[in-house]
């Protein structure tokens, strides 16, 4: 091995351990509402393992879901196999707001059975209101940190960042871990159950595919 060569590998470690500490370093410094909603998206997570939606184990759960965004059912409606109520209604948006409202975002969420709503709220924030704490931007224009809500069209949806409305189909998720190449992110009601799912990252670090938008928080 040559001077030259011994000298260029010599660099490249210096380099990749300085990366490694600046990547470690700004994990550690997660703030505590952040570390709250990744701990509490885990715990459903683990809550839901082996479980589906119409199982009787995950009942209180889903309704706990239902509770924070305001709706209460009744034994003999949870029971009634309606399309529009649990555990048949979609159930994904509940399953976020639930963890935020669990995690401590107090008025600052607007906790929504639509991803959607919550999604226009915060983009509103960032044009409008920019000292409210949660803001919406657009996945090619920051990177993904854990506790950001990652959001996507579903079911044939065409949503944008610039002209999504309430009752647009969505699908939002929360990151719960941030890697080199890809993100960790839970979400609910995914094949009936809360569900980890992993999404990549570009070479910048930020979301690549189907996600438009990336809802961060201040707290």
């Amino acid at each position: 091995m040559n001077k030259k060569t011994t000298y260029g590998l010599i660099t490249l470690g210096v380099v990749g351990v300085g990366a490694y500490f600046i990547f470690r370093n700004k994990k550690s410094k997660i703030s505590k509402f952040r570390k709250e909603v990744v701990s509490n998206a885990n715990k459903e997570l683990l809550a839901w393992d082996g479980y589906v939606e119409n199982d009787l184990e995950v009942k209180e759960d889903l309704l706990k879901y239902w509770e924070s965004v305001g709706y209460y059912y009744t034994d003999l409606e949870y029971n009634s196999d309606s399309s529009d109520t649990p555990p048949e209604i979609a159930w994904s948006a509940a399953f976020i707001s639930s963890v935020m409202k669990d995690s401590g975002a107090g008025d600052s969420f607007d906790y929504s059975a639509s991803h959607a709503a919550y999604l226009i709220y915060a983009r509103d924030n960032r044009l409008n209101y920019p000292d409210e704490p949660f803001k919406a931007y657009k996945t090619n224009e920051v990177v993904p940190e854990v506790g950001d809500i990652v959001c996507q069209n579903r079911a044939g949806g065409n949503a944008s960042y610039e002209d999504v409305v309430v009752g647009d189909p969505l699908h939002c998720d929360i990151i719960t871990d941030v890697g080199w190449f890809s993100v960790d992110a839970i979400g609910g009601n995914l094949s009936n159950t809360v569900k980890e799912v992993s999404y990549d990252l570009d070479s910048e670090g930020k979301l690549t595919g189907k996600h438009f938008a990336i809802i961060k928080t201040d707290l």
